[in-house]
């Protein structure tokens, strides 16, 4: 709204969230019910850096695994961007066409120019089924906070590799039908290609460092059990 109405900055703002209040209540609702959630469990946002969980954590030195302050924030940044995904499909694309536009007008005056209305379903269906894995990795980091047992966080880790490798998919399929994101971005081939590139690489990366993760704790499950026998 304010790059429609550059010339009137307090109208384009009364008039974004006027037409965002519904989208902006949704979201409100869902984090308030997440935190109640988390709050009934025992869980409260002060406790991410008491005291007690500091001791706990010197303690014990080969819990690195287990940072309920990295799982809080990475739960509810891939919750609120799934639901995006899901509800706003549309509004996320001009929100990415925006940037990117902001980005070429730095260092070129041809920006790119576009039907906002020239989505098509297909295009809509895999933002919603990214949507989907974006929540599914959120939920699983949120319950990561519940203990730090290590078998636990093993599974948990399981899950967000199989997420891993369904985004992975996901984006060697964008590569493999590339006019799908060019419709969403009007950009040459190559860039394109680079940044589909770019996504697919930085999966790759955090899916070895999760199973990187996996491999240490499954070392610890063992040398727990192996201990205990002796």
């Amino acid at each position: 709204m304010v790059l429609v109405e550059p010339n009137n900055l307090p109208q384009a703002l009364i008039n974004g969230l006027t037409l965002s209040f519904s989208s902006i209540m949704t979201f409100i609702v869902i984090i308030t019910a997440i935190f109640v959630g988390l709050s009934e469990e025992g869980y409260f946002p002060s406790d991410l850096g008491s005291h007690d969980m500091m001791q706990d954590e010197a303690k014990e030195s080969k819990s690195d695994f287990y940072k309920p302050d990295e799982f809080l924030f990475s739960g509810l940044a891939n919750i609120l961007f799934g639901l995006f995904m899901i509800i706003l499909p549309i509004d996320v694309i001009n929100l990415l066409r925006i940037i990117v536009n902001f980005i070429i007008g730095l260092f070129s005056q041809n920006k790119m120019t576009f039907n906002s209305a020239s989505i098509s379903m297909e295009l809509q269906t895999l933002l919603a089924i990214a949507g989907i894995i974006a929540l599914i990795t959120g939920v699983t980091n949120l319950l990561k906070i519940k203990t730090r047992d290590k078998g636990y966080q093993l599974n948990m880790n399981i899950i967000l590799i199989i997420t891993g490798v369904a985004d992975l998919a996901l984006g060697f399929y964008v590569l493999a039908n590339l006019h799908l994101f060019a419709e969403a971005l009007p950009l040459a081939e190559n860039i394109l290609v680079f940044l589909v590139v770019l996504g697919i690489i930085g999966t790759i990366v955090e899916i070895l460092r999760t199973f990187s993760k996996n491999i240490k704790l499954y070392g610890f499950i063992e040398e727990k059990k192996n201990s205990s026998s002796s």
